[in-house]
């Protein structure tokens, strides 16, 4: 749900000791409702945090769910 014209960036960043932090998975930019599946060959650090950057005027909501095999 959302009113105005919000932006939502959302990557998540992945650290073997939660101090320094890169990027692992990044996400197109949403503008309206979306659904995004991304997956990853290689194996995330052992921290794991989700960026989130909002953008435009308005509010939006959101969910993110990050899982490791």
């Amino acid at each position: 749900m959302k009113s105005g014209s919000p932006t939502l960036d959302v990557k998540i960043q992945t650290s073997a000791d939660n101090v320094s932090y890169s990027d692992y998975i990044t996400f197109s930019q949403a503008t309206n409702t979306t659904s995004e599946l991304k997956t990853s060959a290689s194996n995330p650090g052992r921290y794991a945090r989700a960026v989130l950057t909002f953008g435009g005027t308005g509010s939006i909501t959101t969910a993110i769910s990050f899982a490791q095999k």
